[in-house]
């Protein structure tokens, strides 16, 4: 298998909400096809609501969101919250 760096893990903060927001718009389009209806799938977009939301789930204490960077790029997420 060939190297492909370290994958980091790091709480994310309000700064990462716009790429979190890329990547689950992204994994939304990829999980959910087939199952979910294409068109509703084809229509989902990154804007300023899905990236609002993201800020707060990124900056409120009751939430952990945790980002993973390879070269310095985010490539995945997970949230938890209560």
């Amino acid at each position: 298998m060939p190297d492909i760096g370290n994958i980091n893990t790091s709480p994310a903060s309000l700064e990462d909400a716009a790429r979190i927001a890329e990547i689950n718009i992204s994994a939304w389009k990829s999980a959910y096809r087939g199952i979910v209806p294409d068109n509703y799938l084809d229509k989902l977009t990154i804007d300023s609501d899905l990236v609002k939301r993201w800020e707060k789930r990124t900056s409120a204490p009751q939430d952990a969101v945790i980002k993973a960077t390879l070269n310095n790029l985010t490539i995945g997420y997970v949230n938890l919250c209560k």
